[in-house]
């Protein structure tokens, strides 16, 4: 057994287990790495979408750097039209700006003094130029506009063309109107806005003297001048988003910049930037207070504390199914030992199956050799002439009982095989039980007699019920040749059969006056090629087929076999039979 049970766990449940643990890690290897590759997709997302983001927000700056500085005035008269005069035009910035994005326009002279392209004809601000001139003049904003040069430029400085070009203008309406003054001072004006060449200074050249170096020294109306432009920078201050750049000619330096609308930003512009650029693999959204993520990142530095966020996607989030493969792995190895332990019980139990048949064939195989050794030698004898007249009843007497005992351990073993094979098949009849287990006992009385034994039988005059008569004889046989051995051990004289009616069921009881069962046997002597504790030690022959028998044969009739605590010393077997429900 011990054998069988290392075979089993070497051959069975070792590489089963091997098996399942050898799947559980090949099983979080691959979630390990579709974790990480999810982990990479959400990074590439994620980047995406901020690379974008930057990339649209540079292209506004780009946009918005490339735009000449006049175009911050309200009015402007182009430098490189071709025209007698100069030619005013309103700036394409006093409008509402297209680019959702865009509050407004600024631009602040030297000294510090804002003003916006977003006015009317006549110079007043709109109610966006209003909005923007209270945002720039708020003391969080006093460093871009302390950039703008303390110095009081010159008339004819380019900077500073506002004035004129609102006069020019003035003066191109009242001519319009029919005033020969105005026209006239059209016509001495001329052409008075000089021809612009830009250049680019870095910021961190703004107060060197690469601001002057490059300037042109003709003079005249239209001298051409150079301007110097540091590049549009963004700036984020105290929740302001806005760009800003200097512009700056003879050392003379104001600042024009954009106001962003932040929450523009974030509420219409990031949200329009993800849906373009949504990912197949997962949901790239602004991140939201609480918000379990897979990953956050910023969408860019601008745009301070608002982040991007990597929802977690249905594997990621189901991620505690390693628990619930760690539960299919112990479940595997629960049902593996439980497998175990079912075929080393099944194992055992065919074992000692094995060994009780062989205790029965050699119980078997001393109990038949006992009666046909006895009826041999007394056949011998009576062929020898050794038996003399006054012995020749008592050899007859020997050999006819055990003949019967021969005969009686060949039907047992016989009844027990077809019940084995084909099932018992009784044939039930309405008769007297009664006179069929008195009819057995007093058949019996001889032969237990024979063994230094009496028969007491108590039972009803009649007791009718359906039952098998030689089913019913051969339960009362097996009985009382059980009360005999075991009380013949004990030097019990008396063995009480009895039968009664009790209830819906007719009770049959023997009785010996033995050593009794003991209360872990009780049970177990009925079970096939099972004896008690005594008798299996050899002290008391028998086959362990009998009380089998008795049980099988009740349970067929209906009813059940049982060992009864008795009064007194000795063994009470119980059998019960079903009374018919007109009797009952």
């Amino acid at each position: 057994m011990k054998r069988l049970s290392v075979v089993l766990l070497l051959g069975v449940a070792l590489p089963t287990i091997l098996l399942g643990v050898g799947w559980s890690v090949a099983a979080q290897r691959e979630r390990d790495a579709g974790l990480r590759e999810r982990q990479s997709q959400q990074e590439r997302a994620i980047d995406a979408v901020r690379a974008a983001a930057e990339e649209s927000l540079e292209e506004l700056r780009s946009r918005e750097d490339a735009r000449p500085y006049y175009l911050y005035d309200y009015f402007y008269s182009p430098p490189d039209a071709l025209a007698l005069h100069d030619p005013v035009l309103v700036s394409p910035l006093a409008a509402a700006p297209t680019d959702k994005r865009i509050i407004g326009y600024f631009h602040v002279d030297p000294g510090g003094r804002p003003r916006s392209p977003h006015v009317d004809g006549a110079g007043r601000p709109t109610s966006r130029g209003r909005g923007v001139l209270a945002t720039v003049n708020k003391p969080s904003l006093a460093a871009i506009r302390s950039l703008s040069s303390d110095a009081q430029p010159q008339v004819h400085t380019p900077l500073l063309l506002n004035d004129y070009n609102f006069e020019n203008a003035a003066n191109i309406e009242s001519a319009t109107n029919g005033s020969s003054w105005a026209r006239d001072q059209i016509q001495r004006g001329g052409r008075n806005n000089p021809r612009i060449q830009r250049k680019t200074i870095a910021w961190s050249d703004l107060l060197g003297a690469g601001d002057a170096s490059a300037e042109a020294t003709t003079s005249g109306p239209s001298a051409a001048v150079s301007i110097s432009y540091t590049p549009m920078a963004w700036q984020s201050i105290k929740g302001h988003l806005l760009m800003a750049r200097v512009v700056s000619h003879r050392g003379v330096r104001v600042v024009q910049g954009v106001l962003l609308d932040r929450a523009a930003l974030v509420a219409q512009w990031l949200p329009a930037l993800l849906h373009r650029h949504a990912w197949a693999g997962g949901r790239v959204s602004l991140a939201q207070p609480g918000q379990p993520c897979a990953l956050r990142r910023p969408v860019s530095s601008l745009l301070d504390g608002v982040e991007l966020c990597a929802a977690p996607s249905a594997s990621t989030a189901n991620d505690n199914s390693i628990w619930n493969q760690i539960g299919m792995l112990a479940g595997l190895v629960v049902i593996v030992l439980l497998g175990l332990l079912v075929v080393q019980r099944g194992s055992h139990r065919a074992a000692e199956l094995a060994r009780r048949k062989s205790d029965f064939v050699n119980s078997m195989s001393h109990e038949l050799r006992t009666p046909l050794t006895t009826i041999r030698m007394h056949a011998e004898m009576l062929a020898d002439g050794l038996v003399s007249e006054e012995r020749t009843k008592r050899v007859h007497e020997d050999l006819v009982r055990e003949s019967a005992r021969l005969t009686r351990l060949v039907d047992n073993v016989l009844e027990l095989s077809r019940s084995d094979l084909a099932g018992r098949s009784l044939t039930l009849a309405r008769a007297d039980l009664a006179a069929v287990v008195r009819k057995t006992v007093d058949d019996q009385r001889e032969p237990v007699a024979l063994r230094g034994m009496q028969l007491r039988a108590t039972m009803p005059a009649a007791l009718e019920l359906d039952f098998d008569e030689s089913a019913v004889e051969r339960i009362v046989i097996n009985l009382i040749d059980n009360a005999v051995k075991y009380a013949c051990a004990d030097d019990g004289l008396i063995v009480d059969v009895e039968l009664t009616r009790e209830g819906e069921q007719a009770m049959l009881r023997v009785k010996d006056r033995g050593p009794g069962i003991a209360s872990g046997d009780r049970e177990r002597v009925f079970e096939r090629f099972q004896r008690g504790a005594r008798a299996a030690s050899g002290a008391v022959p028998g086959t362990g087929i009998g009380l089998a028998l008795v049980r099988g044969l009740a349970r067929d009739h209906g009813g059940d076999a049982r060992v009864a605590t008795g009064d007194g010393p000795g063994a009470v077997i119980e059998v019960t039979f079903p009374l018919p429900q007109a009797a009952s």
